[in-house]
């Protein structure tokens, strides 16, 4: 059952990360405006009718996309702190950020150093602020460039992996309560400032996670995922009126939480998220997010990927820096923790 979770896990990342870039690609680097499909209909133009007819729901999946990760963020990083503290008594937040920083930083200070060079190189043009905001994962605060901007959900999980290990120590006896105010406050305060709706779908991944490891009192039927998703993607044909959308992003966390956590028990989904190619892209997520932003840039910005064929590298380098990078430095990051979680804490107290 883990390895069949892992590889769900996996496909959610593979299918959010290729709406995302799909996204990316259809509405910035290949733009497209909408155009009425009852006038195509009308007119018997049925190719651009299939066309526009799917760049609805694409732009709706790939709006949810970076939402999907933040599920899985709080998801499986409360389920790993629980499972270490059910295996060892307790949780070593120093193994924890051993783990966090050697899967994050490495990859990401290549992309941040390729930007540079490309930029010293007069390839592109980025703004030096942007880049001291990517570093120190500040792009949801900082309004970063385009080659920066994609940046944003990484500061938002990175200030959560900053909290939560401590919040889950110190709240250890009212971690589920602590996981309701978290969503009731976060979405609240959503209605008056857009960035706590990052923070809502991560602390809907928190609740169902302690949910699951104390009684699964949560536990959705396979046929809430197939609702829920049909919900969130019919609203892209739903005109626009300002109570039916507001209402309709008033409860999208939650219908997105919704499809998530029910496509667990949906034998289809299950099939579809197990999918081997998807599994593989979902494993090399976080590099080919990184990454595919030089590649989908708008066209006033494609001064070097500026041919369709050169998408072809994109995959590449992904993969090399999986293999290369990726890879080799998180086994790193588990022997030091490993290391740290092996020593008694009267030890580390003493040293």
């Amino acid at each position: 059952m883990k390895t069949e979770r892992n590889a769900l896990l996996d496909g959610w990342r593979g299918l959010s990360v290729l709406s995302v870039v799909a996204l990316h690609l259809f509405f910035y680097r290949w733009p497209r405006g909408f155009e009425s499909l009852g006038g195509l209909a009308a007119e018997g133009q049925w190719a651009r009718l299939f066309y526009q007819a799917s760049l609805r729901p694409l732009q709706e999946a790939g709006a949810l996309g970076v939402p999907v990760f933040f599920l899985i963020s709080g998801y499986i990083i409360t389920t790993l702190l629980l499972r270490e503290e059910t295996r060892r008594g307790e949780v070593s937040i120093a193994a924890f950020y051993v783990r966090r920083s050697f899967r994050i930083v490495p990859a990401l200070a290549i992309f941040l150093l390729a930007v540079l060079l490309l930029d010293g190189l007069q390839v592109l043009e980025s703004d030096p602020l942007s880049h001291a905001a990517s570093a120190v994962f500040a792009c949801n605060i900082w309004q970063c460039d385009w080659w920066h901007a994609h940046l944003w959900s990484l500061a938002v999980e990175e200030q959560f992996y900053l909290a939560w290990p401590v919040l889950f120590l110190v709240f250890a006896r009212r971690r589920m309560e602590l996981a309701v105010a978290f969503v009731v406050a976060f979405f609240l305060l959503s209605f008056a400032f857009e960035v706590y709706r990052s923070f809502l779908h991560i602390s809907l991944g928190v609740l169902f996670a302690i949910d699951r490891e104390d009684g699964h009192r949560l536990k959705l039927p396979a046929a809430a995922a197939w609702v829920c998703g049909v919900i969130l993607i019919s609203g892209s044909f739903v005109p626009g009126t300002a109570m039916l959308s507001g209402g309709l992003a008033a409860a999208k966390p939650f219908l997105l939480a919704g499809l998530f956590f029910a496509s667990f028990e949906s034998r289809v989904m299950r099939a579809l998220l197990a999918f081997p190619p998807v599994v593989a892209i979902g494993r090399a997520s976080y590099g080919l997010y990184l990454w595919q932003q030089l590649f989908t840039a708008p066209p006033g910005k494609q001064l070097m990927f500026s041919g369709d064929w050169q998408l072809l590298l994109l995959p590449l380098i992904v993969f090399l820096l999986y293999r290369c990078v990726e890879l080799p430095l998180i086994g790193v990051g588990r022997k030091i923790s490993d290391r740290l979680q092996s020593v008694p804490r009267k030890a580390m107290a003493t040293e």
